[in-house]
């Protein structure tokens, strides 16, 4: 994925990537979001003396961020489920 598309980022994940693992995984749009949300932004934080480990929310993410998080999606889906993520269109 080229990474000068950081504009598309949001509606890359939502259009294609959670749609590409909602239908060849079976599951639904909410369920490949919180998938993805732990398999790859997990995050200790400290409450009291106790630590826990909670996914981090996407909707706070910088762009630059949000972009690297994708990037990291699309690797793995392409590494582990052999899954081709389309490149997104230049303009809508």
């Amino acid at each position: 994925m080229n990474k000068g598309s950081e504009t598309m980022v949001k509606p890359l994940l939502r259009g294609i990537i959670l749609a590409t693992l909602t239908m060849n995984l079976l599951v639904n749009h909410e369920q490949a979001h919180e998938a993805c949300r732990i398999k790859f932004l997990m995050e200790e934080i400290q409450v009291g003396e106790e630590s826990f480990r909670v996914p981090k929310s996407t909707s706070r993410m910088k762009t630059d961020e949000f972009a690297n998080y994708i990037f990291v999606i699309v690797d793995y889906l392409r590494e582990y489920y052999n899954f081709v993520v389309p490149e997104p269109k230049e303009k809508i």
